[in-house]
């Protein structure tokens, strides 16, 4: 990949904002909304990552439903490869979803407990129309053995697989299109810290191979440091900062960002995760009303 390629726009996330309409509370009365995002704006250019940092509550994964199509914003637009995802006709949108896949927080409940590993993992082919099981069959073997398993396991069900082990099976399925994004929201919050490191140096090595940009949706900004070149920090629906993980960890401007620095584990200090992130929405609602 050249560098002007490496540079252009894979992803552009433009002024996306989303609300929702609450019960009326008068029969003849307006319906109350919830601002839920609010103009978030960023792009990835190819073969590189973004990480989205926020509490939970922040509009993350209501970002991600709109990045991957399954819910439309209420303004805004999201363009893949220069298309307007939103602006797409349904076989449209179905034959671009091999250009981006999702893996998703819970890697039990994301797998159908009733299937095969190997129906799972060539579910995405069998949804762009692919009739061939010799060669879904081929490629989930060759996958799942990129991903650390074996040809032996598409035999088996998800129940006779670790939690780790089966978000391996959730990448290996997001990787039988060859996908140029994969949108991975929490994708290690459910496993243990040792699970985790081995899970986030399997995603850094395939974006090494294959050139893949990942959109990396954490509340843990070590794991998004881990794998990505940048990272944008919400709260409340709205980006409040940008920049690369390394200048956001080391020189974080926003009162909410500093607090989410100040949260990371620190070696031979037991604090609790839930304290400190009140402590910075509290610090980030202090320099809302300070500067109103």
């Amino acid at each position: 990949m050249s560098a002007a390629q490496s540079r252009s726009p894979l992803l552009e996330v433009q002024h996306i904002s989303q609300h929702y309409k609450l019960p009326r509370q008068r029969l003849l009365g307006p319906a109350p909304q919830v601002q839920v995002l609010d103009d978030i704006c960023f792009n990835v250019p190819a073969g590189q990552s973004i990480g989205i940092v926020g509490e939970s509550g922040s509009g993350k994964s209501t970002l991600a439903r709109i990045i991957m199509a399954l819910d439309v914003p209420s303004q805004g637009r999201v363009r893949l490869m220069g298309r307007d995802l939103h602006a797409m006709t349904p076989a449209q949108l179905q034959a671009a979803r091999a250009d981006f896949q999702m893996v998703f927080q819970d890697p039990y409940s994301s797998l159908d407990p009733r299937q095969r590993i190997e129906r799972i993992v060539t579910e995405p082919m069998h949804a762009l129309g692919e009739r061939d099981r010799e060669k879904m069959r081929a490629r989930a073997e060759k996958i799942l053995q990129r991903v650390g398993l074996t040809s032996q396991d598409l035999r088996k069900y998800p129940h006779e697989f670790s939690g780790g082990q089966r978000q391996r099976i959730a990448i290996a399925r997001a990787l039988m299109t060859h996908p140029r994004l994969i949108v991975a929201d929490e994708p290690v919050s459910a496993l243990d810290v040792t699970i985790q490191a081995q899970v986030l140096d399997l995603m850094l090595e395939l974006k090494a191979t294959y050139g893949i940009s990942f959109l990396f949706i954490s509340h843990d900004m070590a794991a998004i440091h881990h794998l990505c070149e940048d990272m944008l920090v919400m709260h409340q629906g709205k980006a409040v900062e940008r920049g690369s993980p390394e200048k956001l960890l080391n020189e974080p401007r926003h009162a909410y960002t500093q607090a989410l620095v100040r949260a990371l584990p620190q070696l031979g200090q037991g604090r609790r995760r839930t304290r400190l992130q009140q402590e910075a929405a509290q610090a980030a609602v202090a320099e809302t009303s300070s500067t109103a």
